[in-house]
């Protein structure tokens, strides 16, 4: 699939990652079938309730998405999508998994961001933060696919991803902060990581989203902790200490990546409020 100039602008990424896949089908020899139907059953529910998704790849147990985004209309509308994509998978999951394997089986959500354009171009200013978008690798795939900083940055904090929240970039967290007012009431800084390569190895702000931490901090399993430090930091207790995301703009600042951002408002047709 050829790209042209037509494909650049703002994209949104979207991972679901199922959780416990490799364990489940140690026990389950009837795994084939359900994990079909689940793969399935989660690209119909993404592209029903986000119609402006579009299947980006599978990568063994993670199902990718793309959708650009062109308006802020189209922003909000993709928070509010994802939000009722989260719950919709965990609701089919808590239903259709078989009641006799003790194994929980769960999708881990990550939403992130990228300015995307067909070539670099000759702006130097800007090649650190465009991503490309390619068609060449694989002559047959309808898909576009993408490669760029923010495509390896998206992969690397989706290990901070956890079952039943969702995982936003801070690039993009921050534009929501700008643009959603209410979007502070559900997200918050949880943690500051870092990442091979991502921010020149400066730690980077994982923020969650869920419209109840209550339920979510009082849902965490005995193993979760071991299993993920965001978990092991929360439950130490350090969930009171959990920051406004309204941070970020502080931290783009002194970083200087408010570029960036500006740009993809000039995108969008949003006036700065940087």
């Amino acid at each position: 699939m050829g790209v042209t100039k037509a494909e650049n602008g703002f994209y949104l990424f979207l991972s679901v990652d199922l959780i416990n896949s490799t364990l489940y089908k140690t026990k389950d020899p009837d795994w084939s079938e359900l994990f079909i139907n689940i793969y399935n059953h989660t690209i119909k529910i993404i592209t029903t309730v986000w119609s402006r998704a579009k299947v980006w790849k599978i990568l063994g147990d993670e199902l990718l998405f793309y959708a650009k985004i062109t308006n802020e209309q189209q922003l909000v509308d993709a928070l509010e999508s994802t939000t009722t994509i989260t719950k919709e998978l965990s609701d089919y999951l808590n239903k259709n998994s078989p009641k006799d394997i003790p194994i929980k089986l769960a999708f881990k959500t990550t939403l992130w961001s990228g300015l995307v354009a067909s070539s670099l171009g000759k702006d130097s200013s800007k090649w650190k933060y465009l991503n490309l978008v390619v068609g060449d690798f694989v002559p047959t795939n309808r898909s576009l696919d993408f490669i760029g900083p923010d495509i390896d940055t998206g992969f690397r904090i989706a290990k901070s991803a956890f079952r039943n929240v969702i995982l936003i970039d801070a690039k993009l967290a921050l534009i929501f902060h700008i643009v959603i007012p209410q979007f502070n009431l559900n997200a918050k800084i949880v943690y500051f990581d870092q990442f091979k390569g991502v921010w020149d190895n400066q730690h980077y702000p994982i923020v969650w989203y869920t419209k109840d931490w209550t339920r979510l901090i009082e849902g965490f399993d005995y193993e979760d902790k071991f299993k993920n430090k965001v978990i092991m930091w929360i439950e130490d207790d350090n969930n009171t200490k959990l920051r406004n995301v309204a941070e970020l703009l502080k931290i783009f600042n002194q970083l200087h990546k408010t570029d960036e951002i500006n740009d993809i408002f000039k995108i969008l047709k949003i006036k700065s409020r940087i």
